[in-house]
């Protein structure tokens, strides 16, 4: 091998080194990119899952204080027709 072959075929392993150096910075690159868009992807879930819980939560307290309401109005129904019921026995 020639010394002109020589530094022709070192120049073309500076170039591939260049090259594995530059891929190795964007695959790092990328992998923190992922990471950060993961990490936002779980907080995004996680503010979701806790508006869909509170919404759930109100949901079962108005139904619970339609219930009562409701219980309240049958209480006062039953209450007035067994009074009736004995206005009109006597």
């Amino acid at each position: 091998m020639t010394e002109r072959e020589f530094e022709s075929i070192s120049r073309q392993l500076g170039r591939l080194e260049d090259k594995i150096d530059n891929l190795e910075r964007k695959m790092g690159q990328d992998t923190q990119l992922l990471s950060e868009k993961l990490e936002l992807y779980r907080q995004t879930g996680e503010a979701q899952i806790q508006s869909i819980r509170a919404e759930v939560e109100a949901f079962q307290e108005a139904n619970k204080q339609q219930l009562n309401v409701s219980l309240g109005v049958l209480v006062t129904a039953a209450i007035t027709i067994v009074a009736s019921v004995v206005i009109g026995m006597q």
